[in-house]
C-alpha cells in the first residue's frame, strides 16, 4: 500500500479516533484534540464552535515546522456542516484554500 497522506477530519460522529482510508490516515480531531502533522483538513459532521476551538489550536500552534505549512494546506468543508459566515472565514485565515463541497 502506497501511503497517501494525513487527513483531519472534523466529524463529531462516533468512531475510531483514526482509521486508514485508501492509503490516507484519517485522524477525527474531535477524538483526539491534538495538533499532529496532518496534509489535509475535511470538516464533514461539525459544530461551529468544535471548528472554531480546532482553528484556533492550530493558529496557536508553536511548532516552528508545522506553522508555515498550515496557509498551504487545503481545507474542504460539506455542504451539510452549514457553518456560519464568520466560521468559514476564520477557517480561510488560518489555511490556504477553504472549498466547499
Amino acid at each position: 500500500m502506497v501511503f497517501k497522506g494525513i487527513v483531519v477530519r472534523l466529524d463529531i460522529r462516533a468512531g475510531k479516533p483514526y482509521h486508514l482510508d485508501n492509503g490516507r490516515l484519517v485522524v477525527r480531531w474531535p477524538a483526539v484534540q491534538t495538533l499532529f502533522d496532518f496534509d489535509t483538513v475535511e470538516i464533514r459532521r461539525a459544530s461551529d464552535e468544535v471548528v472554531e476551538r480546532f482553528a484556533v489550536q492550530v493558529s496557536n500552534d508553536t511548532d516552528p515546522r508545522r506553522q508555515p505549512r498550515y496557509k498551504k494546506i487545503a481545507c474542504t468543508v460539506w455542504k451539510q456542516c452549514k457553518l456560519s459566515v464568520n466560521t468559514r472565514r476564520v477557517l480561510e485565515s488560518v489555511f490556504g484554500e477553504v472549498e466547499l463541497r
